[in-house]
């Protein structure tokens, strides 16, 4: 009996500490965002040298998100890429972020927490469509297998498959799962306004038609 009670306390502790935050949590300006995706941008920071883009990316999982509430984490990717045009082409990448999984740098549920904070980020209007199709490396999903060898080679042909859709297609099974044996249903409302989205508004690039993307998210 009396570890029972010892058992009730400590969950009523537990409780009572997960209240205390939430009355204590504050929701950062825009402005606090700005300065917050400024300090994470330093992270892997190497002077002279090509910067740790891993150590940055999970940071962003493991550390910076999770102190923020689910809206706010949106909120923070928004300010993420506008203050770093170049954040897909760089270190902020869904291919990188299952790489790290892949390596035990973060964990699955890691994972989870920014493909959901994107999710939000998108379906509040806060990142936009261009840089979503980037980071979920929507591009590569018709490649097809080419020779990387120029014509007349000695070295011979180097043939190399750059369809990705099986990648892309996993990447989005990720987002869907909650953890929990469910549906993330944030996550779920963004593939579809993704998707509704891309092909409304025509073409991932000038050269393409709005056929031709539906074809991309057929893929």
């Amino acid at each position: 009996m009396e570890a029972l009670d010892a058992i009730r306390g400590i969950v009523d502790a537990v409780k009572l500490g997960v209240e205390k935050q939430a009355d204590n949590y504050h929701s950062p300006s825009r402005s606090e965002l700005e300065d917050l995706a400024k300090e994470l941008h330093s992270v892997g920071d190497i002077k002279h040298k090509k910067d740790d883009y891993n150590k940055r990316l999970d940071a962003l999982a493991s550390d910076f998100l999770p102190k923020l509430s689910d809206e706010d984490r949106g909120r923070f990717m928004g300010a993420i890429f506008d203050g770093d045009k170049g954040a897909t082409g760089s270190w902020l990448q869904g291919d990188r972020l299952d790489k790290l999984v892949a390596d035990g740098r973060i964990s699955a549920d890691d994972r989870r927490t920014v493909l959901s904070s994107l999710a939000s980020g998108y379906n509040n209007g806060h990142v936009d469509k261009d840089v979503t199709w980037d980071f979920l490396k929507m591009g590569g999903v018709d490649g097809e297998i080419v020779d990387k060898n120029p014509a007349g080679s000695r070295a011979g042909a180097d043939y190399q498959n750059e369809n990705n859709s099986g990648e892309v297609f996993d990447r989005l099974l990720a987002g869907l799962d909650d953890g929990k044996g469910g549906v993330n249903q944030e996550f779920s409302k963004f593939i579809e306004k993704f998707s509704i989205d891309q092909i409304n508004d025509g073409a991932p690039g000038n050269d393409k038609d709005a056929n031709s993307r539906g074809d991309y998210l057929a893929c």
